[in-house]
């Protein structure tokens, strides 16, 4: 009971912070969205699908950052090192970004760049990732090639 009770808090967490950053922030960002619904109960239920039928859950970019109760330390380390700040949004914590962004297919990363936002990680690039270190690598080649920026 206390494992749940451990998960349930951490979860509830997650959610809040999560919340309290789904603006958009000014200036140059590089924004993941996941193909997942934020709340409580929708982590729940993606926690149990991870475990229950990993095969068949649907956000391959969760999938590879994180573990069963958080972010996997290598992606978090990755993530600090980039020279750019990150946002992290889930497809309904979108409201307040760009037509391009609301409108792609999940999952899927986009750089910002002053008034320009375009999509460097599409889903099937995401998809066609095998584990962490083939999509950081991957993002690492975009965002050399794309950005200018790493």
């Amino acid at each position: 009971m206390k494992i749940i009770t451990v998960i349930l808090l951490g979860m509830m967490l997650s959610y809040i912070l999560m919340k309290n950053n789904n603006g958009s922030i000014d200036g140059d960002q590089l924004i993941f969205i996941y193909k997942a619904n934020s709340g409580p109960s929708s982590q729940i239920l993606d926690f149990i699908h991870k475990i229950a039928s990993p095969e068949t859950y649907e956000c391959n970019l969760c999938k590879l950052t994180y573990g069963n109760f958080s972010m996997k330390d290598s992606w978090s380390v990755y993530i600090d090192s980039i020279d750019i700040p990150v946002v992290f949004h889930y497809e309904d914590t979108i409201e307040n970004e760009s037509k391009d962004i609301k409108e792609s297919l999940k999952p899927c990363v986009f750089i910002k760049q002053g008034n320009k936002t375009k999509e460097i990680l599409n889903y099937k690039e995401i998809n066609k990732c095998k584990n962490l270190d083939q999509l950081i690598q991957l993002l690492d080649a975009k965002l050399k090639k794309d950005a200018g920026t790493s």
